[in-house]
């Protein structure tokens, strides 16, 4: 019996080394302001609804809410993405018509993310047209606090009107391979980061490794010196 508790503990370790899962936590900030009008709005809503049913992983943590001059939480703490209800609950989303407080819609995008596990690869999908209202609201402050944080930042302008000219700073190159004016480009982007690489086991740590291959020695010498034990002891 005590044997097999070994064997079992073993076994465990090694393959708890060797294969770990990939959860990604994705918050989406849906522009409400008075710039990206309704019709643009219901377009943002739906972009995020389509994600949710056909695109994101089930497993993926999700967190939306509409933002313009104040942020208007829809689903905070974060739930997964399959949760019943979720996208009837961003459809019935109101459109508010305020200024754009770009600043203050990214800052609760971290306060999401951040309370979230930190082992979990976090991104930040900020759906707006541009530019902040008023320019005090410019988020460019943030994004030393984001690197900070591993969060990943996207920025989609599904109405295609800034052409994401005014939120350059947030860019992670001079390229801005982040930053998405048509929505099947960021659909797909926002779909890769989520879904882990299939039947791709993690490399484990070299402890980690130290530990699996010590467990199995322990476990080889006690079954050996065991043996021999039992034997004589039944001869007698």
């Amino acid at each position: 019996m005590l044997r097999s508790a070994f064997a079992g503990l073993a076994l465990f370790v090694f393959l708890s080394s060797a294969h770990a899962s990939t959860i990604a936590d994705v918050v989406f900030a849906i522009d409400a302001s008075g710039s990206i009008g309704a019709v643009n709005f219901s377009h943002e809503k739906t972009f995020v609804e389509d994600l949710l049913t056909t695109g994101l992983p089930a497993t993926t943590e999700v967190g939306v809410f509409t933002w313009s001059t104040s942020t208007y939480n829809l689903i905070d703490p974060l739930v997964p993405a399959s949760t019943p209800g979720l996208t009837t609950t961003i459809a019935n989303a109101g459109y508010v018509s305020q200024s754009s407080y770009m600043k203050n819609a990214v800052q609760n995008g971290i306060n999401i993310l951040t309370a979230g596990p930190s082992d979990d690869n976090k991104l930040l999908v900020l759906i707006t047209d541009g530019p902040p209202n008023p320019s005090a609201q410019s988020p460019c402050s943030l994004v030393n606090t984001l690197a900070a944080d591993n969060i990943t930042l996207f920025v989609v302008d599904i109405a295609n009107l800034d052409g994401l000219t005014t939120e350059a700073c947030l860019a992670a190159d001079s390229n801005k391979s982040n930053f998405f004016t048509d929505k099947d480009s960021a659909s797909q982007a926002i779909i890769n980061f989520a879904t882990p690489p299939a039947q791709t086991p993690s490399v484990p740590e070299p402890g980690t490794v130290v530990l699996s291959a010590g467990a199995i020695l322990a476990l080889m010498v006690f079954m050996r010196r065991s043996g021999p034990r039992q034997s004589r002891g039944t001869a007698s």
